[in-house]
């Protein structure tokens, strides 16, 4: 019988087993030991698996779960404890990340009677998320008005898409361009401003908006997928606003050709004409204009420079005004004899 056998081995401290005890009692702690460690080997996945029925699951259970919960690990799954810095206050969030298309559309049309200008923000209202709506649009054209003496809202429209007509003599007309569009947080409000010229141009012309994110801004407790958005946001505003400085519309005038409406070849031609215009006024007495010259009988016109002009113009005053003191003398004169 067990209760007979002495256990001889070495004594397990771990399973109270001692040296020269009966096997009998031997077998039932090493039953109670393993019973016991069974029992505990159990491993809770409630932080892997969100509205999970079986969290608590045995030990083997729990390492097959999770090797394949990190198998299969996504950015969803992994959570961002990083500060955003500057994209926090920058107008960037989750929700203005999700807004595909920030661009308006522009042309103008040359008309008989004036020039007609077609807008379309259109395209960002086709391209938001289904959870997001448009809740207001509007667009004011503001210009020159003589006959308010001043600058005056020449046209505005509440409508993402249209246009308006104005007589030449009104532009450059400044256009401002807002759309404000609902999130599940809040609003973010896309806004334009564009000067237009009475020019018509040839196509539309893309612009994209200002982005100002009015939301709650949600910066932590991030999915990793929320903050590549929201830097993805981030970049793709950086990327927009220098894509914008590659073209300006200017209108120019006669004498300052621009040979393209890259920012940098405006910025080399009115570079260059300001410096010349800066030397010309250095050398303001050497510019060479047209005066009248006359001898008493006949005026001719001549070119010379201006300081020239100014000091023929200096010595004819001069020798007026001392024709002007003698006669003035001789008629004192002439008075005082008839007296």
């Amino acid at each position: 019988m067990d209760g007979c056998v002495e256990w001889t081995g070495p004594s397990i401290p771990c399973c109270d087993i001692k040296n020269g005890e009966y096997y009998d009692t031997a077998i039932v702690k090493l039953a109670n030991t393993l019973c016991d460690h069974i029992e505990a080997s159990k491993a809770n996945l409630g932080c892997l698996y969100d509205n999970c029925h079986d969290i608590v699951v045995d030990l083997p259970v729990a390492v097959s779960k999770i090797i394949d919960k990190l198998c299969n690990l996504n950015t969803d799954d992994v959570a961002n404890t990083a500060s955003l810095g500057c994209l926090s206050t920058a107008g960037n969030s989750i929700y203005s990340s999700t807004i595909p298309n920030k661009s308006m559309t522009y042309s103008t049309v040359g008309l008989k009677d004036g020039v007609q200008v077609i807008y379309n923000m259109g395209g960002i209202i086709e391209e938001l998320p289904s959870d997001y709506k448009m809740a207001s649009s509007r667009v004011v054209v503001t210009g020159q008005s003589y006959a308010a003496g001043g600058r005056t809202v020449l046209s505005q429209s509440d409508k993402p898409v249209g246009g308006f007509t104005l007589t030449p003599d009104k532009f450059p007309v400044n256009l401002k361009a807002e759309m404000d569009v609902t999130t599940p947080d809040g609003t973010v409000r896309l806004t334009k401003y564009l000067s237009v010229s009475g020019e018509s141009t040839s196509g539309e012309k893309r612009l994209t908006m200002d982005l100002d994110d009015l939301t709650g801004k949600v910066i932590s407790g991030l999915t990793q997928t929320d903050v590549n958005k929201t830097l993805s946001s981030a970049i793709c505003q950086t990327k927009f606003g220098l894509d914008s400085l590659k073209e300006v519309q200017v209108t120019g005038c006669d004498n300052m050709d621009h040979p393209s409406t890259n920012l940098h070849s405006i910025i080399q031609v009115h570079d260059g004409k300001i410096c010349e215009l800066l030397s010309r006024m250095d050398n303001i007495g050497a510019e060479v204009i047209s005066s009248l010259s006359c001898d008493g009988c006949t005026t001719t016109t001549s070119n010379g420079s201006l300081q020239s002009a100014l000091s023929a113009l200096s010595a004819a005053i001069c020798k007026m005004q001392s024709d002007l003191s003698s006669l003035k003398d001789q008629v004192a004169a002439q008075g005082n004899c008839g007296g």
